[in-house]
């Protein structure tokens, strides 16, 4: 029978699927795993919150087996030695937790993919909503998790959940539904996001799908999100979901299919029915609700270009900006170099504040740092080539005339950095909200003088 809002159905769901309270610990030890998680920055009774919600639905058994396998262990990766530079990432205090506690592993799972494919504010604003929209018609006002805390815990799942590769996965599932698409077109990242409606719908319907199989089925209509919608139900929760896009009907998993997705009309729009197409609840909404974004992602070939259209779309500008932040490291890569090859201090050192270089203390060549700007750049090639190299740069006065903004230090930093890297894949998906606008503040190089 039809439920008269979403949160009854989440209330049958709770009855349906035993849960009771995940803190089976006490004494000293509770107290000292909430005190790891927060110093990971996440919030242990939020943690219970969302488990509460995530952790009912059953993570698919070879996928949580290869999950475990690439998140269980911190990784520190030396991508140079002489510059002492690494990766580092892996499990925190609540992966760890979640290894020995299926609903929260199930939670970290779930979460993990949202955190790699939609942007971390606007997927906290958004989880903030839903659980709001689910909760009308209780009872009694179920107090949603305050914005810093639910962020929090986003951004520790986030990064202690770095090691498994997302990409390989949504990259599978996109190529069977946008073959024609690629990364060159710079749009892949965007039909990853999953609308507000559409995600708040999916917090009790998955769940339902999973437990009840013979008497109810999902249907969903949008355009947005698909990659997304069919990676956490099919790879990650099992279910057979079938997509109808552009003529073409693709069906993930095997029949019967317990999701079907309309590609083909705008939405958003998501019904949960039984066997015999009744409703147990519909979520429909006149206008597109925009307030989930998607995370800028790029492969590290031509990333640095894709930074600067982020912000710019003047086709000039952006050509500047590429001469400026590559002849500004050449400079600084060949001022450093030649002083330290002397035995003397360089210009960083000498004049404290005329290169925004921050804490580095090695520094590439030059040849290193043309062939690193290729690859960050590489849709600007040529103005990399007619960059004269034998030319002196006076690096204080090129200092004086430029204005570096936070994008501009970003790529600086950039490419220094990873011109002391060995063994870079160009093919490497990054994340483009790499500006700190608090680290990376615009300001002019005030005039100097190397002695």
């Amino acid at each position: 029978m039809a439920m008269n809002s979403q949160f009854s159905l989440s209330v049958e769901l709770t009855k349906l699927v035993p849960f009771g309270s995940l803190v089976n610990a006490a004494g000293h030890g509770l107290i000292r795993l909430m005190r790891e998680i927060q110093a990971s920055g996440s919030d242990f009774i939020t943690e219970e919150d969302l488990a509460q919600v995530f952790g009912r639905n059953r993570v698919e058994p070879l996928f949580a087996s290869t999950f475990k396998t690439a998140v269980k262990h911190s990784m520190i990766h030396e991508i140079s030695s002489v510059a002492e530079l690494v990766f580092e990432g892996g499990a925190g205090p609540t992966v760890r937790r979640s290894l020995n506690e299926p609903a929260y592993f199930s939670m970290v799972v779930q979460l993990s993919l949202l955190t790699f494919t939609h942007e971390l504010v606007s997927l906290t604003k958004s989880l903030m909503k839903a659980f709001e929209r689910r909760s009308q018609g209780a009872t009694e006002y179920v107090t949603p998790p305050r914005y810093d805390a639910l962020k929090g815990a986003l951004r520790a799942i986030r990064e202690q959940t770095c090691g498994f590769m997302w990409e390989l996965v949504l990259s599978a599932v996109e190529k069977r539904l946008y073959p024609s698409v690629g990364w060159t077109d710079g749009c892949l990242y965007k039909l990853r996001m999953v609308p507000t409606l559409i995600l708040q719908g999916l917090l009790d319907s998955l769940t339902a799908v999973q437990h009840l199989p013979e008497n109810t089925y999902l249907r969903i209509a949008t355009r947005r999100g698909i990659p997304t919608i069919v990676v956490w139900a099919h790879q990650v929760l099992g279910l057979s979901v079938k997509v109808d896009f552009e003529g073409q009907s693709l069906i993930f998993g095997n029949s019967p299919v317990s999701v079907n997705i309309d590609g083909n009309t705008q939405g958003p729009e998501i019904a949960l029915l039984n066997e015999t197409d009744n409703p147990f609840f519909r979520l429909a909404e006149a206008e597109p609700d925009d307030r989930l974004l998607p995370l800028p992602q790029h492969p590290l070939r031509d990333y640095g270009t894709q930074v600067i259209r982020l912000q710019d779309d003047n086709d000039d500008r952006e050509r500047q900006v590429v001469h400026d932040a590559v002849t500004s490291c050449i400079a600084i890569a060949r001022d450093q170099n030649k002083y330290r090859s002397h035995g003397v201090s360089g210009p960083e050192q000498q004049h404290q504040g005329v290169w925004p270089v921050g804490r580095l203390s090695c520094f590439p060549s030059v040849s290193r740092v043309v062939g690193v700007s290729k690859m960050l750049f590489a849709s600007h090639e040529d103005i990399i080539d007619a960059i004269d190299l034998k030319l002196e740069l006076p690096c204080a006065a090129l200092a004086a005339e430029t204005h570096f903004s936070a994008r501009l230090l970003l790529l600086t930093h950039l490419v220094l950095v990873l011109g002391m890297a060995h063994g870079l894949d160009e093919q490497i998906v990054l994340h483009l909200d790499v500006i700190d606008r608090n680290q990376y503040e615009p300001f002019r190089i005030p005039d100097a003088r190397i002695a």
